[in-house]
């Protein structure tokens, strides 16, 4: 399998979920990352971590953009790091950006031991002493117990 994979993004689901412009219609979960509930039930900031990340790959579709597949997850979606790359051939993670924002969890469980789990945690981190977006309620609650609940 090769490392990265060029694509276009169909549309976006969520704040960690898109579709590929391929001929399956691929959906893809953002690795590392848990971004506020969209559906069924809408969690605060959920609407806005979707549009930040329809925004950001919007912005930047005139760029290159790489998937790492990491895994599929038990919906059969690939679980993948989208790269965007910039003029000078880096390549940025969407999964970090958010993070950065403030606006997903690192999904610590999955992270463990990865090569990513440093970076995602201190960007957590970051936007948490930020008080950025999710960080900045007093009990931000993780799109897992949100789950959980059944909200």
């Amino acid at each position: 399998m090769k490392p990265y994979q060029k694509i276009k993004i169909k549309r976006v689901v969520d704040g960690d979920t898109v579709i590929l412009d391929d001929y399956k219609k691929t959906r893809v979960r953002l690795y590392g990352i848990d971004t506020p509930e969209t559906y069924p039930k809408k969690q605060e900031y959920g609407q806005i971590a979707t549009d930040f990340l329809d925004l950001l790959l919007k912005a930047n579709s005139n760029k290159e953009l790489l998937m790492e597949t990491k895994s599929k997850d038990v919906y059969g979606r690939k679980v993948a790091i989208i790269y965007i790359v910039d003029t000078e051939g880096v390549k940025h993670d969407a999964g970090l950006i958010l993070l950065d924002s403030g606006l997903a969890w690192a999904y610590k469980k999955y992270l463990k031991g990865s090569v990513e789990e440093t970076a995602y945690l201190n960007a957590e981190k970051e936007a948490q002493n930020s008080k950025l977006h999710i960080w900045s309620n007093e009990n931000p609650m993780n799109p897992s117990d949100f789950r959980k609940l059944g909200k």
